[in-house]
């Protein structure tokens, strides 16, 4: 007749409520680290655009490690790949 016997449907529904109760934790829990990293994505290409619009404008190292709160060497070496190319003679 196409039914399940009653302990196999109740074992069924208990799985799937285990199931179902794991995924929304795996959301709960992971949703904000997604969310998170995305904004940090974002703001380090922010801060990335603005760094080099401060070397473009020929600001120093030392000028922009004082704004970033580290030394002249942690900022350049964190973003001397940003460095405008030289200008052709």
């Amino acid at each position: 007749d196409g039914m399940l016997p009653d302990d196999v449907e109740r074992q069924l529904m208990a799985a799937w409520d285990e199931h179902a109760d794991a995924v929304v934790d795996v959301l709960r829990t992971l949703g904000p680290v997604e969310h998170w990293s995305a904004q940090a994505r974002h703001a380090t290409a922010q801060l990335e655009r603005a760094v080099a619009g401060a070397r473009t404008a020929r600001h120093s190292w030392e000028a922009i490690g004082r704004s970033l709160g580290v030394s002249r060497q942690a900022a350049w070496e964190r973003y001397r790949h940003l460095e405008p190319e030289p200008a052709s003679a």
